[in-house]
């Protein structure tokens, strides 16, 4: 059964890519806790993390499997939706984990103060928006620069839904390959054409490959997406290695890319159940937004008890459980909630989209006056 008529009976859940997801997150949680913490001061490096680093610095690529499964999956989600819809689905899946995760940060350096991560209620209220450079703040938490690649990208697909371009959403993506590819030749860094966004690009294709068929365009496009995520993981690769004082194979990062690809080609149309897919792929953004500075803080409070070691390992499964109480008593509980204030906070773009329906329906049937 493909995506597509799984749509039609009313269960278009992917499981797989739950478990991508999952293993997206766990990858990211290894590169922090035993890469990237360690390398900057934020924890201490246990004899497990002397072994572990040189693989760990490569979790860092979690985060490009994350991008991929954006494009893939919002070119799913757009079937059938209006902007406004698309909007408020955006809303109430980004902001009420991110609200409470970014408060529970933000509590606990409160209540630990950690030179490295200041807070203050200024802080704090410019990264509600998640735009927080825009006010002259940082982020409380670095992960956090990675959702706003999201909402660039959403505020782009509700674009092109705004504007009555859903049946053109796959040229839009074509050229949108084409304008990345030209931002890598001149060095052009610029909101949607800027680094990473090959790997939205690369899973909007990917999508439209594996669920409507691979023409020959559709084939020449994803290489060429295909040779923008290969050049892009080398290059932030080797960068995250000179920062972490790490060497990092650059033949095994030049088949991250591949081997993303082929994990959509393989996986792209399976239909099948897997376990606890649902569960499992729920935790995955609590846990992302938890996991960095919360966990370092947890560790440098356990470590004199456990040892580095110890206290990771500890740290790791108490972010687990954390980001399963979000998912289930912050996501999901409170769903109709989450829903209906997205629906509301959404109700201007579906004025305008409304209005601009109806100023094209005159254009495009004008008044022929008195016969």
């Amino acid at each position: 059964m493909t995506v597509e008529r799984i749509a039609e009976t009313g269960d278009s859940r992917q499981h797989w890519l739950d478990y991508a997801r999952l293993l997206a997150a766990l990858a990211v949680l290894l590169f922090h806790y035993y890469a990237f913490g360690p390398s900057e001061g934020h924890i201490g490096r246990g004899r497990l993390g002397d072994q572990i680093a040189p693989v760990a610095a490569y979790g860092y690529h979690g985060v490009e499997l994350f991008f991929m499964i954006s494009g893939f999956v919002i070119m799913m989600s757009v079937n059938g939706r209006s902007a406004a819809d698309f909007t408020a689905a955006r809303i109430r899946r980004l902001y009420p984990a991110f609200v409470v995760c970014m408060t529970a940060t933000t509590l606990a350096l409160a209540a630990m103060p950690n030179a490295a991560f200041p807070v203050s209620p200024g802080k704090y209220l410019a990264n509600l928006t998640l735009l927080a450079p825009a006010f002259g703040e940082t982020y409380i938490d670095a992960v956090y620069w990675t959702l706003v690649k999201e909402l660039q990208f959403y505020a782009a697909v509700a674009l092109v839904l705004l504007l009555g371009l859903r049946e053109r959403l796959e040229q839009v993506v074509w050229v949108w390959l084409g304008l990345r590819a030209l931002a890598v030749v001149v060095g052009w860094e610029a909101p949607l054409v800027g680094d990473v966004f090959e790997l939205f690009i690369a899973g909007c294709l990917l999508y439209f490959g594996t669920m409507r068929g691979w023409t020959i365009g559709r084939r020449l496009a994803a290489m060429g997406a295909l040779v923008l995520v290969i050049e892009g993981i080398v290059r932030r690769g080797q960068f995250v290695a000179l920062e972490l004082g790490l060497v990092l194979d650059p033949l095994v990062l030049a088949m991250i890319g591949p081997a993303f690809f082929s994990l959509f080609l393989v996986l792209g149309r399976s239909a099948g159940r897997w376990p606890l897919a649902q569960p499992l792929g729920a935790l995955t953004y609590p846990l992302y937004l938890l996991h960095n500075v919360l966990g370092y803080l947890v560790i440098v409070r356990l470590s004199p008890a456990l040892g580095v070691d110890g206290a990771v390992l500890v740290t790791a499964a108490l972010m687990i459980a954390s980001a399963w109480f979000v998912a289930r008593f912050v996501e999901q509980v409170p769903r109709r909630l989450w829903t209906r204030l997205a629906v509301v906070a959404a109700s201007p773009i579906g004025w305008l989209e409304t209005r601009l329906a109806t100023l094209q329906s005159h254009v495009s049937s004008p008044s022929r006056g008195n016969d």
